[in-house]
């Protein structure tokens, strides 16, 4: 059995509508606006997003309106089209701000005249952020995988990998005592994230290193041995 949510109203009269009049693209845009748009009250940072209303970014809209990547439109066409359904009354795109900072936090698309369509399937009310997909989570996710397929698995160096860099850097850094180290700690920095560039990491840790005696000079402990010869 389908539940509330599980799917949108479409009307015969959309056979005649201005939005088809205007195209089979703007017909499938209009679709996955239905579709992608809160269908009950939801949150997202602290701004109320109402039935028929979603909070986006420019720079994912395009993979969230059409998960196929061979029917996706660029960027600037479906602006474009965006543009023109608000030029025709179909649509709002306005910037939303936080409600307490008033500052930019996404932009809001609204559909106009939501209920309309859609009937009573906005009749349900829950205020908690999680009866939503805020956008931010959904653009994290698919920045984060996109990062991941980018960067590929991290392949850890081997003892004469971090030997060879040590040399070749002129680093001040321990080579064994850095591989051991990050070894037994499967990679894991002291911060508990994971080490993705090992060769920025050693870089990092030369500059410490460089740091140390300017740092351990004014230390009363090094200053008792200061003269004494072995």
């Amino acid at each position: 059995m389908s539940s509330e949510g599980d799917w949108i109203k479409l009307h015969r009269s959309f056979l005649d509508s201005r939005v088809r009049s205007l195209g089979p693209e703007f017909a499938d845009l209009w679709i996955a606006l239905l579709l992608n748009v809160n269908w009950r009250p939801g949150w997202f940072k602290g701004m109320k997003i109402e039935p028929g209303q979603m909070a986006f970014a420019w720079r994912t809209i395009g993979e969230r309106l059409y998960p196929d990547p061979d029917m996706r439109p660029a960027i600037n066409t479906l602006r474009s089209r965006l543009k023109r359904l608000e030029s025709v009354g179909k649509i709002t795109v306005q910037k939303a701000v936080a409600p307490t900072t008033q500052k930019p936090i996404a932009t809001l698309l609204s559909i106009q005249n939501w209920s309309r369509f859609q009937g009573d399937l906005s009749v349900s009310t829950v205020n908690t952020h999680l009866d939503t997909h805020p956008d931010t989570h959904l653009d994290t996710d698919r920045r984060r995988e996109r990062r991941k397929k980018k960067r590929g698995a991290f392949a850890p160096p081997t003892r004469e990998d971090v030997r060879g860099y040590c040399k070749e850097q002129n680093l001040a850094v321990d080579p064994d005592y850095f591989f051991d180290f990050f070894t037994v700690g499967d990679w894991i920095d002291t911060n508990g994230k994971p080490v993705h560039n090992w060769k920025q990491k050693l870089l990092t840790w030369n500059r410490d290193e460089k740091r140390k005696p300017a740092l351990q000079v004014h230390r009363p402990e090094n200053r008792l041995f200061e003269g004494q010869t072995a």
